[in-house]
């Protein structure tokens, strides 16, 4: 038969961490404009990544209630951008065994290794730049009024348009209501 489960996983395990670890030192030690290497490290790691998924899948066919393999094969199902996939496999782990995820964390906090983690500068400006998109439309914006030094508000959304009316039948309602009192 080969290798055990608990064996292969970890040999692909060992594999895609090698395989993260000469990726970092190799984008730690390039240049920003060496787009080739980069692509081709992309490459390999996808491709390694594709056969981490095929032996997942073949280990889960011998045994498919094993926790670890359904979780790794979540992990590798989110690095090649299936993510609906990955919580298919990790919503089966959570019911294969409920408190794996905690253990899993208080495992991978034991062995946090903070050395490792270096710090780099960050450029304020491309990130604005690139968050520009995401930024909400403003709900509204003032235009000239009925005389020169007047402006009145313009509401892009629907739902603002009905609570500036509201607001403003709430405003004669309670002025009405004071006129009626006075009036008495």
């Amino acid at each position: 038969m080969g290798l055990s489960y608990g064996r292969a996983a970890s040999v692909i395990r060992n594999k895609l961490e090698a395989q993260a670890a000469k990726r970092a030192n190799a984008v730690m030690k390039q240049s920003a404009g060496s787009a080739a290497h980069e692509a081709q490290d992309k490459r390999k790691l996808h491709e390694l990544l594709g056969r981490a998924i095929a032996s997942f899948q073949s280990s889960l066919q011998l045994q498919p209630l094993v926790p670890v393999t359904h979780s790794n094969l979540g992990l590798a199902f989110y690095f090649v951008q299936q993510v609906e996939r990955a919580v298919e496999q990790w919503r089966i782990v959570s019911r294969l065994d409920p408190g794996y995820a905690r253990r899993r964390e208080e495992e991978q906090y034991q062995n946090f290794d903070e050395t490792q983690v270096t710090l780099r500068p960050l450029n304020w400006r491309e990130r604005v730049v690139r968050m520009a998109p995401m930024l909400p439309r403003p709900h509204m914006r003032l235009v000239p009024g009925y005389n020169a030094r007047a402006f009145r508000p313009v509401f892009s959304d629907p739902k603002m348009r009905e609570i500036a009316h509201m607001r403003l039948d709430l405003e004669y309602s309670t002025r009405m209501l004071g006129w009626m009192s006075s009036h008495r």
